[in-house]
């Protein structure tokens, strides 16, 4: 969306099309130039959420002021605790290989989305309020510029939330912080698994399980006889969930990794366990975390 980049020059854009740069330093097309619309739906399906991580703040994207079209934004220092309703649109075909405000190229079939003040980047999760479906998305590049939106959706991130037909949506959008303390869940009488009780996408629907968030694994030689399980994601896609499953292993080669699926709502969700005492959760977890995997739930089988 918006490049920060310079001002009033024809360029050759990074998808080798002609240019011009904006006073506020976004490309608009020359004439002859596509017209932004959707992609290809295949390449879009085989997206890949991304996994929230502690990652650096791009050197280009975060100025503490821009203007664009005599309108001024200020960055904000830090993500913690954003959370906003408004209304999300999407960008697609018209921005495809160019760059964002943080100078990553724009890629349409991936899950990233603009913002107009979070620090880029931030990982956020985006909820559409209508069907309630959620993703989690990269932050990395500036807009929208309308009052009305808060947020602009990639081509591939609009797709999965059945916002493309209508070319916007209402949405709750949150910050996830990489480094948060995992939330834990306390599981009473559950099977071997613990699959059935389970949350998909971070969303809890069974009323049988206590949510115990900010909790502290305690003692660190004690057991856990029904076994620890963390869950590690949950997709709607199995070969997200392979990608999961695959990355979890490059980490730590030894650990027992399992996608359990469930027909009624089509998810498929990356365990790994039993863990059988909270000395071994603590070792895994600081595997994890030092492997860039920093998101999920710990639920504990009595």
């Amino acid at each position: 969306m918006l490049g920060l980049l310079g001002s009033g020059c024809s360029v050759i854009a990074p998808n080798g099309k002609q240019a011009v740069r904006t006073s506020g330093g976004s490309f608009t097309p020359l004439s002859g130039a596509p017209s932004d619309g959707p992609g290809q739906a295949a390449l879009a399906r085989d997206a890949v959420e991304p996994v929230p991580r502690r990652l650096p703040l791009s050197k280009y994207g975060n100025p503490q002021v821009y203007e664009v079209a005599g309108k001024y934004y200020r960055t904000m220092e830090s993500a913690k605790g954003y959370r906003e309703r408004g209304n999300a649109s999407w960008y697609g075909a018209k921005f495809h290989g160019r760059l964002t405000s943080s100078r990553e190229v724009y890629d349409m079939y991936q899950y990233t989305a603009a913002h107009r003040s979070l620090p880029i980047p931030t990982f956020v999760r985006v909820t559409n309020l209508e069907n309630h479906k959620s993703i989690i998305v990269k932050v990395n590049d500036r807009g929208p510029f309308h009052d009305d939106r808060i947020l602009d959706l990639s081509y591939a991130a609009a797709l999965k939330l059945d916002v493309v037909k209508h070319g916007t949506a209402p949405v709750e959008v949150v910050a996830i912080e990489p480094d948060a303390e995992p939330q834990i869940q306390l599981v009473k009488n559950a099977s071997a698994t613990a699959a059935a009780v389970a949350p998909a996408e971070g969303l809890s629907t069974e009323p049988e399980a206590v949510r115990i968030r900010g909790a502290k694994i305690s003692s660190p030689e004690q057991s856990a006889e029904g076994g620890i399980y963390l869950q590690l994601g949950a997709y709607s896609q199995v070969a997200n969930a392979e990608n999961m499953r695959r990355l979890v292993r490059d980490i730590i080669p030894a650990a027992n990794v399992d996608i359990l699926s469930t027909e009624f709502n089509a998810m498929h969700r990356v365990q790994l366990g039993p863990l059988f005492s909270n000395s071994l959760v603590t070792e895994v977890l600081l595997d994890l975390n030092r492997g860039g995997v920093t998101n999920y739930h710990i639920i504990r089988v009595e």
